[in-house]
């Protein structure tokens, strides 16, 4: 009896497709190559995601502009400045004049006071010349820029001058914002200083400035010497407590 050949594996062994296709006289096929657009899509639904959580870590929901530190401006600014240092060197306060105003990208406010010591205001009241105070204060809070650099910028080239053309003198404050300048104009009783501190995208200043002020009420006249205004620059230490208990106040 003679036996069938055979075959050589079973009838699962080799390319099924391809023994197929041999058995019909056709070719085998080869292979069919992948398709790069699919890859194509991958990478740009990859490329989606990446930008999306990009966008959600960085983006409005935590905040891309500068740092306020927490920083908000009431309308009132002459009320949150207490002044509580200079009013115990210089007097009571009295004229205060407050402004405020709000933007997307910058809010400011300003206020104005004035000191008066006691013996200067019973002085004024008899119609002779008398000595007070004005505190100037001002304050900005950046939403949108960092005013960093141009901070630094400012404090290297004061605007002041004195009569024989010698610049302000600047000095730095440490330990009061991320950077603070004390610039001063004059000497002793003529010296008008300025402050100035940054912390994060918060500016303040608070300027100290000595004026006469006379109202003839019928008294003796004026004297012929004028009073004489407080050491200004003696007065420092109460301007930075000052600004200090401001910006503390200003924080939320």
């Amino acid at each position: 009896m003679i036996s069938e050949p055979e075959m050589e594996g079973g009838p699962l062994s080799g390319d099924g497709a391809d023994a197929v296709g041999d058995s019909c006289g056709r070719p085998p096929r080869s292979p069919r190559p992948a398709r790069p657009w699919r890859w194509a899509l991958g990478g740009a639904a990859v490329v989606s995601l990446g930008w999306a959580v990009a966008l959600y870590a960085y983006g409005p929901w935590h905040g891309t502009g500068p740092d306020t530190r927490g920083y908000r401006l009431s309308q009132d600014l002459c009320g949150d400045a207490r002044l509580r240092a200079l009013s115990g060197e210089l007097g009571s306060r009295s004229d205060d004049a407050h402004w405020s105003g709000r933007d997307p990208a910058l809010d400011r406010a300003s206020c104005s006071v004035r000191l008066t010591p006691e013996s200067e205001r019973s002085a004024s009241d008899q119609g002779t010349k008398a000595m007070s105070y004005g505190v100037r204060i001002t304050a900005a809070v950046h939403h949108r820029t960092d005013p960093g650099p141009e901070f630094r910028a400012a404090g290297a080239m004061p605007d002041w001058f004195s009569e024989d053309g010698s610049p302000a003198r600047v000095e730095g404050v440490p330990g009061l914002g991320d950077e603070a300048y004390l610039t001063t104009f004059g000497d002793g009783a003529n010296t008008v200083p300025r402050l100035e501190v940054r912390d994060g995208s918060a500016e303040f200043t608070l300027q100290l400035t000595a004026s006469y002020d006379y109202q003839d009420r019928g008294g003796p006249g004026r004297p012929a010497d004028d009073p004489s205004a407080a050491d200004m620059e003696a007065l420092q230490p109460g301007m930075i407590a000052d600004m200090r208990a401001l910006m503390e106040r200003l924080k939320h």
